[in-house]
């Protein structure tokens, strides 16, 4: 396992280059309207929450969409159905801490899992959302997410602006990203391969930063309103959670000085 002084080193010099050479979002960007593609319910504020609730605060027009119900996270303990319930109850409430209004959450409700298998119903789905509220931003998972849904999430959405003819300032938000070393312990040569893929990444894309300052509590709330996701229900000692991922360190990620965003133009147009 790779840890220890390494790790910690390589960290600090990333953070260290972010802070010289990353490229904040102006103001007037934070004002832009926004349509916000989360492939599950969770993911929208674990990669961009702090940026959202910004955007919100200053009044500008945000929009979330949920492409997929989450339902299958926690299948060993409970049934599709009632989880498919808790997760929409946990989205609205989430955004509620956001600022995000609940009539401006859509919740599409693709089976957790199974979005490519639909990818033309989506792009249909994704392009009359984006034809009727036409944002000016469109934030969207990072092309190194490696969960089906979030790849999944990004090419529908990728397909849905390119059919729909009109450009739009794309925001590429890291999630499982995180999950490679040195942000957490790595375990062999496949998994530093990987991780060599990130760091390249992290220095030629994700060089897009908004401020975490006094957001960060807005979105640790928005996180806590997904209590599936975070807590530990009583009697069920091996339920899963975000938490416990790499010990911790994955979720530590969320919460550092800035959010990180790979943001280009997209379309025609662009």
């Amino acid at each position: 396992m790779i840890r220890g002084n390494a790790r910690g080193l390589l960290e600090r010099v990333c953070v260290r280059w972010l802070d010289v050479c990353g490229t904040e979002l102006s103001r007037r960007e934070l004002l832009d309207s926004a349509m916000v593609f989360s492939p599950h319910p969770d993911d929208e504020t674990l990669g961009c929450g702090a940026t959202l609730a910004h955007k919100t605060a200053l009044g500008a027009k945000v929009t979330l969409v949920v492409m997929t119900d989450g339902a299958r996270s926690h299948a060993r303990f409970v049934g599709e159905e009632t989880m498919r319930v808790t997760r929409a109850a946990e989205a609205l409430r989430a955004a509620e801490q956001l600022g995000i209004a609940g009539e401006s959450v859509v919740l599409l409700g693709f089976r957790d899992g199974t979005l490519l298998d639909h990818r033309s119903e989506a792009v249909e789905e994704v392009r009359s959302l984006l034809e009727r509220h036409r944002p000016e931003q469109v934030f969207i998972p990072h092309r190194l997410e490696l969960p089906r849904d979030h790849a999944a999430t990004r090419e529908v959405v990728l397909d849905a602006l390119r059919g729909g003819g009109r450009a739009a300032t794309v925001l590429e938000y890291p999630v499982w990203y995180w999950a490679h070393w040195p942000w957490v312990p790595c375990d062999g040569p496949r998994e530093l391969a990987r991780a060599v893929r990130g760091q390249i990444a992290l220095f030629t894309e994700l060089r897009c930063r908004v401020p975490m300052g006094e957001r960060r509590e807005r979105k640790a709330a928005a996180l806590r309103a997904y209590a599936s996701q975070v807590d530990r229900p009583d009697g069920k000692p091996d339920w899963p959670t975000l938490g416990q991922v790499a010990g911790g360190d994955f979720l530590r990620c969320f919460f550092g000085a800035h959010e990180l965003f790979h943001r280009y133009r997209f379309g025609s147009g662009a």
